[in-house]
């Protein structure tokens, strides 16, 4: 099957720190047993957190677990760290959520960490990444989800060749974190808009 040669590459990616070349310098493939790579994903995400669908602060060892439990034990889910031709890290995004009935994927967890170098970087991060899926992994279609009133990340996704397909009204649920969850029925507290890249 498609998916379980998906799978392979992934999981060598995951094992070997893979790295990508890219236009600032590379992806690299995250270590699922790196606390390196989890404090920067720690990080980066508790600063970014209102650009998640779950808003919280989490701690590093929590950070941690997930990476070498959940991870690790997911083949169809790989993050990638975006690197200066220096080996600087300034940005995360990953490919997760595989179909194996439309070879489709999400693109998400897109995280700008360090503002002021590599210009353009997540832009050029996107575009490697989405050039890998659809050449290295034959995926056919890629989507994500973003707050519809995230303008800054839409422009973004626009220029990678994104386009709007579904608005997906929202409940907030305050518990330990605020979490916004789809829903069908009521009144929304928020929408998403969910955009999608159909490969030439």
């Amino acid at each position: 099957m498609e998916i379980q040669r998906i799978s392979q590459i992934i999981r060598m990616a995951k094992s070997n720190a893979t790295r990508i070349p890219a236009p600032f310098g590379s992806l690299r493939a995250v270590l699922p047993d790196s606390r390196l790579d989890a404090a920067l994903i720690n990080q980066w995400r508790n600063a970014n957190q209102h650009a998640f669908f779950t808003w919280g602060t989490f701690p590093l060892e929590q950070t941690c677990a997930w990476l070498s439990k959940d991870y690790a034990a997911n083949d169809l889910d790989i993050i990638f760290i975006a690197e200066t031709s220096n080996a600087i890290p300034f940005g995360q995004l990953a490919l997760y959520n595989f179909d194996t009935a439309d070879l489709s994927c999400e693109i998400g967890r897109i995280v700008r960490g360090v503002p002021d170098i590599a210009p353009g970087g997540m832009y050029f991060a996107m575009q490697t990444a989405i050039h890998w899926a659809t050449e290295e992994l034959a995926v056919r279609r890629i989507f994500l989800e973003v707050f519809e009133n995230n303008a800054r990340a839409r422009r973004l996704y626009e220029r990678c060749g994104f386009r709007i397909t579904q608005r997906l009204a929202l409940r907030k649920q305050s518990r330990q974190y605020t979490q916004w969850v789809k829903t069908t029925t009521g009144p929304a507290d928020a929408f998403a808009l969910r955009m999608e890249f159909l490969p030439a």
